[in-house]
């Protein structure tokens, strides 16, 4: 059997009256920047690669945008793959114009964070995905397709970071509950881990299902790779100064509404293993008929997401006209990948190390914002999870505080003493390499015993 991928977006609506995308109380990723705590950069020397299996762009779109923020719009570079177009469709209510406007959200969301990064949109074909009752068969059917290739392109020309906002769920529908992708694209998402490359995936738009249609609980890919960080969803409401007033599991905005299915996805997968890093986390099921919370139960396989960001009431401009967009991770990812181009940016550059950079996140609790009431159940009849302390399958691990997480990233993890006995991120460690020129150490090495070095920073 055969799917398509696709951009998780849920809902947009034109809002033709309207003149700037700051009305109304309407997010922008500035106002996110300051609600989130995130360190002041424009993403210099920081190179963010976008997927995209279709459509095009429009760079009057992103201009407006800009514009509106206050912001210089950046030069984008448009890569084409597989004999892709840069096929823009103004009308974001038919299949290709919600693809040019994902294209056009995630330039929005990375831009609006790091303007001065070298943003680069990889488009290529979307291909389909098999699904076979065995998840190894599947990822061997799948493997060449163009997702693959794009993912492969933009580590090849040295991405720091990708942003994914495109997703199948692993099992294909409650019509065919045995079929599943397969993870097809572990090749190309491991050679990005293996480089400290940072990859940010939508975990979903429907709670505990993939989409409406497919009506059977189950996780989305690649999100559930265990080399991406798999971004869930928020409802965040800021007030004046755009301080964070709330921040929730349920999308409670009143034109996309949460009853309508719309809700952080997150899950466990059904073919991913259990990372160390994820081992001894736990989780509850959410039952919505009789609305009971399961027992703590220990987790087994891979679960998602990691962390969280807002996916309600962005405004932005496409076709011209400024949209109302709600009920996306497709926000919430580039969000991530735009906050995390700041902090590479603020260490001149330097990448987390490689394949350490779910231990890092994992490895201090307290710097997120921890969202523990509330479920993912968003359809009438089928179950979910339950929002927890610490991880749970809705938020993961929560909200980044921007600045606590800067120096968790940007450390490695490593912690020095400082000269008033307490325990500090040793984070944008400089050296002199003239007379007056300081610079960014890149890497420390640390001997662990007689023959092994292991890198710490």
């Amino acid at each position: 059997m055969t799917d398509y991928p696709r951009p998780l977006i849920s809902s947009v609506i034109p809002i033709p009256e309207a003149t700037n995308i700051n009305q109304d109380g309407r997010l922008t990723p500035l106002k996110i920047a300051t609600a989130y705590n995130m360190p002041s950069s424009t993403g210099a020397n920081v190179k963010v690669g976008i997927i995209s299996l279709g459509g095009g762009w429009w760079q009057g779109d992103l201009a407006n945008s800009m514009s509106n923020m206050g912001l210089t719009t950046p030069t984008i570079t448009t890569v084409l793959v597989d004999g892709a177009s840069n096929n823009f469709n103004g009308n974001s209510q038919t299949t290709p114009g919600l693809y040019s406007f994902e294209n056009t959200l995630d330039l929005y969301c990375v831009a609006g964070l790091a303007p001065s990064a070298n943003i680069v949109l990889y488009i290529g074909r979307n291909d389909g995905i098999n699904y076979t009752t065995n998840a190894t068969t599947a990822a061997s059917l799948n493997n060449n397709t163009s997702f693959g290739n794009l993912i492969t392109r933009a580590v090849d020309e040295e991405c720091d970071i990708i942003s994914i906002s495109w997703a199948s769920g692993e099992i294909l529908s409650n019509v065919y509950p045995n079929y599943y992708c397969g993870d097809f694209l572990a090749g190309p998402l491991a050679a990005a881990s293996a480089k400290g490359i940072s990859v940010f995936a939508s975990s979903g738009d429907y709670g505990s299902i993939f989409s409406l249609s497919a009506n059977i609980e189950t996780a989305v890919y690649p999100a559930t790779s265990s080399n991406v960080i798999a971004v869930g969803g928020t409802n965040l409401i800021v007030t004046t100064g755009n301080v964070r007033s709330s921040e929730t599991v349920e999308n409670l905005d009143p034109i996309f509404s949460y009853a309508n299915g719309y809700g952080s996805g997150g899950g466990i997968s059904t073919f991913i293993s259990l990372p160390t890093w994820q081992s001894n986390l736990t989780y509850q099921r959410y039952f919505k008929s009789n609305s009971t919370v399961g027992p703590v139960t220990s987790l087994s396989n891979r679960g998602v997401p990691d962390i969280a960001a807002p996916m309600n009431s962005y405004g932005l401009w496409y076709g011209n006209v400024i949209n109302q967009f709600g009920g996306g991770t497709s926000a919430s990812a580039p969000i991530m990948a735009g906050m995390f181009a700041r902090f590479m940016s603020l260490n001149g550059g330097r990448r987390p190390i490689p394949n350490a950079i779910h231990p890092i996140l994992y490895g201090n609790l307290n710097a997120y914002y921890d969202i523990t009431s509330g479920n993912n159940a968003t359809t009438t009849y089928l179950n979910g999870y339950a929002a927890s302390s610490n991880w749970d399958p809705i938020t993961g691990v929560g909200v980044p505080w921007g600045n606590v997480v800067y120096q968790m990233v940007s450390s490695g993890g490593t912690t020095v003493k400082t000269a008033a006995n307490n325990w500090s991120y040793l984070a944008n460690v400089k050296v002199k390499t003239a007379t007056n020129t300081w610079s960014n150490v890149r890497a420390i090495w640390t001997k662990v015993d007689s023959t092994t070095w292991k890198q710490t920073f």
